[in-house]
């Protein structure tokens, strides 16, 4: 009989690739302007703001160079997460209504500034 296990694996873990579907655009200041329609920041794929998180340095690597945002999205209602390894194959994805894998939970005050 053929049955899954979990084990505990010590993995290098190099990206967070979030797809956050923002409640409201408008909690987002971009170059000192209201992000009202959330076509200003960086990141956004449709209706869902996608950064890219190096997990070293905690740089969005797919952030506009130059753009400083200051984000406070509130995206409780979905998000998915997958952490991924440096050749971007998958380690762990999840899918959740209240984002429990990032430690500071439902919402987060983001002040990004890109060099």
């Amino acid at each position: 009989m053929k049955i899954t296990i979990k084990r505990k694996v010590d993995v290098e873990a190099k990206t967070l690739h979030v797809e956050a579907g923002v409640r409201y655009w408008e909690d987002a200041t971009v170059n000192g302007v209201e992000d009202e329609m959330g076509d200003l920041i960086p990141c956004r794929l449709g209706d869902d703001w996608c950064p890219v998180i190096d997990l070293d340095s905690g740089v969005i690597t797919n952030w506009t160079l130059g753009t400083v945002a200051d984000v406070h999205y509130k995206v409780c209602d979905e998000g998915r997460y997958v952490v991924k390894d440096a050749q971007g194959a998958p380690l762990l994805k999840k899918r959740w209504l209240c984002a429990g894998i990032l430690p500071w939970g439902r919402l987060r005050r983001l002040s990004h500034f890109a060099n």
